[in-house]
């Protein structure tokens, strides 16, 4: 399997140690610098994070306040997920158990954001596929309760077409949403959990965000094909975000097993690239594609 430009340059930077001085600059843009120790203590103490982010409206501002938020907490955990082979053998890919958050809130991230923690951390987006992947594979499955359907946020309620029209990108949503999510997650958190978000996969075609997920009886509500969902690259610049939009990434590194014992150790960068493999893990040729 051959390399993209793109995988040789990563592989390269880490093997060369300046990796982190790439992310340092990329990451916070109009910056430059890595995330302060001030953004640190604030993750680290309870409470703190989510009563900044309630104070908070969509936009640039915010968005780089989660982005910071997670680079402050580091880079997540994965477990594995393993797919049969059509003649034999299985592929393992790592993935996050459950989505990103800090502070007990999944995080409300834009997807050129979500890229942006991809390339630090040497992770990559899912593919639509992966993530159906990853539903069919979850211990625990939960089914999605939008807020678009009416209900309460903080302490107001609302109608479906209130949340539709005026909150649906709003931090309490974001919060509200999580916290029902922890509400019927119980304290049973062992194992893959799926089914209740929308999540951030691999750009659509003609570079609109694409988001896939919310799972009722074992199908997603919202396909990822065809949304009008911009980012920064937009004529607009606007960068879209929902309250139940968040991040779920892979680890990069995969392992394919034959059916005659041979194990292949690849990435998913390789793989995507590859006729032989890539209808495995995405239903769109091309590769691996980013925001």
């Amino acid at each position: 399997m051959a390399l993209t430009n793109y995988g040789k340059l990563l592989k390269i930077a880490a093997s060369a140690g300046v990796l982190s001085d790439y992310v340092k600059k990329k990451l916070n843009p109009g910056t430059g610098k890595e995330v302060g120790e001030d953004m640190k203590k604030l993750v680290g103490t309870p409470g703190a994070f989510r009563k900044k982010l309630l104070e908070m409206k969509p936009g640039p501002e915010r968005q780089k306040f989660i982005l910071d938020a997670a680079l402050a907490k580091g880079k997540p955990n994965t477990v594995p997920v393993s797919i049969p082979l059509p003649d034999g053998g299985k592929m393992t890919y790592w993935v996050m158990p459950s989505y990103l958050s800090v502070d007990g809130v999944n995080l409300p991230i834009s997807a050129e954001d979500n890229q942006r923690l991809a390339d630090a951390w040497g992770m990559v987006l899912p593919t639509n596929k992966i993530i159906t992947q990853v539903y069919q594979n979850a211990s625990k499955k939960i089914d999605p309760r939008p807020l678009s359907a009416g209900g309460r946020i903080g302490d107001k309620t609302y109608s479906g077409e209130e949340v539709v029209k005026h909150k649906i990108s709003d931090s309490d949503s974001a919060v509200q949403y999580s916290d029902n999510f922890n509400k019927a997650l119980g304290d049973d958190k062992d194992g893959i959990i799926s089914g209740y978000y929308k999540e951030i996969s691999q750009p659509n075609k003609d570079g609109k965000v694409s988001i896939y997920g919310l799972f009722d009886k074992g199908k997603p509500i919202q396909n990822g094909l065809n949304t009008s969902h911009t980012t920064t690259k937009d004529p607009s610049g606007y960068a879209h975000t929902e309250y139940a939009m968040v991040s779920r990434l892979l680890n990069d590194k995969v392992e394919i097993e034959t059916a005659d014992g041979k194990k292949i150790r690849t990435t998913m960068e390789e793989v995507m690239s590859d006729p032989k493999w890539s209808g495995l893990v995405s239903d769109t040729p091309g590769g691996m594609k980013r925001y």
